[in-house]
């Protein structure tokens, strides 16, 4: 879209994009000002400013050489540049015409000159622009200084939008971590200190947080002389490598206190995958190392308080899985909600733009890959609580498996993967199909996301004696050895996956496995890194008692 595109649809974009920078009617700001008096030295012009056009006034920003702070829209030269690809002059109002009862006129102005502010969207949000009393000209040189000045404005105006959602962000980051039981803290990577620390930092050690980030070398300074040496050693390297680390150390509080700290981090890392810092957790484990350190002269007692707390951890986990269910029902309902209006407004998509429906279309795939993510959470978590239920019955197993691999077929399409199905003789087998279906979804979809352009993906089923024998074999890249028994443990996602920022929550296998288990079969892997992999899952023709009765 360009911004000689101007109809009553792109003004309604164009008015709406304005906005979104959230800049009319705001102080004045050095930056804009600065450009301003450049404008008019270049062009050697009494009058400049930077104008912004809504829909019904031309508001000046940045002004030099005059007294107004806006013009009405109808009668500003400035709403009229909007509609030009280039720069727009004017150089005797007075000559023409249509001119004459323009604001610009009135207020004495013959000359006008201005230069359209084009947002990355394509919306002309309003110029650059120079006056003067007299009729002139500019030179190709000035025009191209107009241009560029234009440029740098749309960047401060940018510039300005993103510091804004940042602050936000920053905003809400704090306001999470703050209620974190310990220290949460931010570290450039090569520095020996943090940059952020979060206000628990000061109960977990008596220094506040302003102290912590006051000097490069203020962790050196608290560390336990004992510790130092082994932990700057240790950060140093997990900088190099940009690996996360797990420590235990003591740092000399504030008031003498020796403090064990557990420390936890990790580098984080932007869409691309670049490294942006190493982001930790820091907790007192003093209680804990204290514990450990008298185990030997109180052993039977602390061996009850084991239990004891054991016993507590359990249930904090099974309050921890409550949670997650509870949480994941409650977010069910609104995104179902959701779906449900927007299903309503796409039957009626001929009534949209085609831009809102792009937009639409977004949110309706979102809402998918949220829904998604909620049901594996969900079920994740009423495995863990024992609590998965299962409709068993006669289940013709290769059908089932050729109407996942026919649902999985535009997705394999889209990623340029050919998608091979192969099936022996079977008999049926004693199992839920719709959980079945959820194992075989999971693994196809796996293969082809791990499957580069033209690679193949096999699917085969064998059920004609005991076990049945479902295979998904991919020529994808594979699964390093190191990676591959921990392949089923929940979240976990391997390190390629992560290195070419592959989506996933890493709950798909942990969620194959607990439907496999159920089942009374099993899952394997084999896999060579740049080779593919091979997911075998063996299914008895009839679950033993013990997985008959889940209920």
């Amino acid at each position: 879209m360009t911004p000689s595109a101007y109809d009553g649809e792109t003004e309604a974009a164009r008015l709406k994009a304005l906005l979104a920078y959230r800049i009319l009617d705001t102080p004045p700001e050095q930056a804009f000002d600065d450009l301003v008096e450049l404008a008019a030295a270049v062009c050697y012009t009494p009058v400049a400013a930077i104008a912004l056009v809504d829909d019904r006034r031309s508001w000046l920003k940045a002004k030099r050489g005059i007294d107004l702070s806006e013009l009405p829209r109808d009668s500003a030269l400035s709403a009229e540049a909007l509609q030009q690809p280039d720069v727009f002059v004017v150089r005797d109002a007075l000559a023409d015409e249509r001119y004459h009862e323009s604001s610009v006129v009135l207020a004495g102005f013959r000359f006008f000159a201005g230069m359209p502010l084009v947002s990355p969207e394509g919306h002309a949000l309003g110029t650059v622009c120079v006056l003067d009393e007299r009729p002139r000209d500019l030179s190709p040189t000035q025009k191209d200084a107009l241009r560029a000045i234009a440029r740098q404005a749309m960047s401060q105006l940018e510039l300005r939008r993103v510091s804004e959602a940042e602050s936000l962000a920053r905003y809400r980051f704090r306001a999470l971590v703050e209620q974190l039981p310990g220290g949460v803290y931010i570290e450039n990577l090569g520095a020996s200190s943090g940059s952020y620390f979060s206000p628990q930092i000061e109960r977990l050690t008596g220094y506040s947080a302003e102290e912590w980030a006051s000097e490069d070398d203020f962790f050196s300074q608290v560390l336990h002389p004992e510790d130092r040496d082994r932990v700057l050693g240790a950060f140093a390297q997990a900088h190099e490598a940009r690996r996360p680390i797990q420590i235990e150390y003591r740092v000399v509080a504030k008031d003498g206190r020796v403090v064990w700290i557990q420390d936890n981090a990790a580098v984080a890392r932007d869409d691309e995958g670049q490294p942006l810092h190493l982001q930790g957790f820091m907790a007192d484990v003093t209680a804990r190392k204290q514990n450990d350190l008298e185990l030997n002269e109180e052993r039977s007692r602390l061996l009850e308080r084991e239990r004891a707390q054991n016993e507590r951890l359990r249930g904090l986990d099974r309050l921890k899985d409550e949670f997650v269910a509870l949480v994941s029902h409650e977010l069910r309902t609104p995104l179902t909600s959701i779906r449900g209006y927007l299903e309503l407004v796409l039957d009626d998509a001929e009534q949209l733009t085609s831009e809102h429906k792009e937009f639409l279309q977004i949110v309706d795939r979102n809402v998918d890959r949220l829904l998604h993510l909620v049901s594996d959470l969900l079920l994740v978590a009423q495995a863990d609580a024992g609590k998965l239920s299962f409709d068993w019955t006669a289940v013709a197993l290769s059908p089932l498996v050729a109407q996942c691999v026919l649902a999985a077929q535009p997705a394999a399409e889209e990623a340029d993967v050919e998608l091979v199905f192969d099936s022996e003789p079977t008999e049926p087998i004693v199992g839920d199909p719709e959980r079945l279906a959820q194992l075989l979804d999971n693994l196809i979809s796996n293969a082809i996301k791990f499957t580069p352009a033209g690679g193949q993906v096999d699917v085969r089923v064998d059920a004609s004696a005991d076990p049945a024998v479902i295979e998904v074999r991919d020529t994808g890249f594979g699964i390093a050895a190191a990676d591959q028994e921990q392949l089923f443990e929940r979240f976990f996602r391997t390190r390629s996956a992560t290195e070419m920022a592959i989506a996933g929550t890493g709950l798909g296998l942990s969620i194959a496995k607990a439907i496999v288990d159920a089942h009374g079969g099993s899952i394997s892997v084999e896999s060579a890194e740049g080779v593919g992999t091979t997911f075998r899952v063996e299914l008895p023709l009839a679950p033993t008692p013990q997985f008959a009765l889940v209920a």
